[in-house]
């Protein structure tokens, strides 16, 4: 018989840190990561959301108790439990996926005094946790970050059931899709000039947003505004299309991860890149067969995007097994850590 105490049997602890609304991606990469491992480990989540400081007790008893403490991007939401995590000793692991500050040709795009504190947290934070686990080897190339971990984790977005495509005759006009946030990192017009070239000028963009853009891109003449959609809305709206749009101000410096990019997939959306891209991110996709680098080509025609359906389930899925969450290695990294 071996002998060994009822302690050693039994398991790790880990407290997961959630800081955004049940709804947001933050919410759901991070119940996918305690799902993985909670098989081997014991795992409590805290959620942060709308109350932090009437957390902090709770989150202050269930941080003695575990032995990793993971938290994800913006830092700047879970400062509290690094600061408790720093305190206790424990462990702690970023998911990271945002770079702050954010500069544009090598100036701060808001320079306010506010965006410099929130910005100076968010790093304080980065320097005061153990171990950073970055979503692409993006990441890796700047310098700040060459110490990160490169292990998948993104969540896969559940796959929209496809109406049918409509009849495209050739020769028709290319329909592009843009649905996200605007403002100039992402560089609209520098995306609108691209377009124009390389479609000569035979093209739409249709802009699903929140917030409305300026005067210059609301009076380009391929552009048309749709205000903001639903996620079920834009899931209806995104089967006229031939691309949906990634795009990123061509001088944006530092690193990102176009998120985007998965509920593009999930529409069945071939993915068009305009603007700064990121090597690895653009790569794979081009390698796999479901986007299309515009910056690198001189004629953008719609039968190249319509080639990109072919088998795009199956594309779409070899795509996830490469960016989403991978569940061995996010295990092996816990071990060593």
């Amino acid at each position: 018989m071996s002998g060994h105490s009822p302690e050693e049997d039994v398991k790790a602890s880990v407290l997961c840190v959630i800081s955004a609304s049940p709804q947001r991606i933050e919410s759901r990469i991070v119940h996918a990561v305690a799902d993985a491992i909670g098989d081997e480990r014991n795992v409590e989540i805290v959620r942060l959301y709308r109350k932090p400081l009437s957390i902090l007790p709770r989150l202050w008893r269930a941080a003695r108790n575990c032995d990793i403490l993971i938290v994800h991007s913006p830092f700047l939401l879970s400062i509290g439990a690094i600061v408790i995590g720093r305190l206790l000793r424990r462990k702690i692991i970023g998911l990271l996926w945002d770079d702050y500050p954010v500069f544009i040709s090598g100036r701060r795009y808001d320079n306010s005094i506010r965006r410099r504190l929130f910005d100076w947290i968010e790093n304080w934070g980065i320097d005061h946790i153990k171990l950073l686990l970055v979503p692409s080897p993006d990441f890796r190339s700047v310098e700040k970050y060459q110490d990160t971990v490169f292990c998948p984790f993104w969540c896969r977005s559940p796959s929209t059931i496809s109406l049918p495509q409509p009849e495209r005759v050739k020769g028709a006009q290319i329909c592009i899709l843009f649905a996200g946030q605007v403002n100039r990192t992402r560089g609209l017009e520098n995306a609108l000039a691209l377009l124009s070239k390389i479609t000569d000028g035979d093209f739409v963009l249709r802009i699903a947003a929140p917030d409305c853009p300026g005067a210059t891109i609301l009076e380009h003449p391929n552009v048309q505004y749709l205000g903001h959609l639903t996620q079920g809305e834009l899931a209806l709206e995104a089967q006229k299309y031939d691309a949906g749009l990634i795009s990123l101000h061509p001088n944006f410096d530092g690193v990102g991860f176009p998120s985007k990019t998965f509920d593009y997939l999930s529409w069945n959306l071939p993915l068009l890149f305009a603007g700064r891209t990121y090597p690895w991110m653009t790569g794979l996709a081009e390698q796999i067969g479901i986007g299309i680098d515009g910056n690198t080509i001189s004629k953008l025609y719609l039968s190249d995007l319509t080639d990109l359906r072919t088998d795009f389930a199956g594309k779409r899925k070899c795509f996830e097994r490469r960016t989403c969450l991978d569940v061995d290695a996010l295990k092996s990294v816990l071990e060593k850590s």
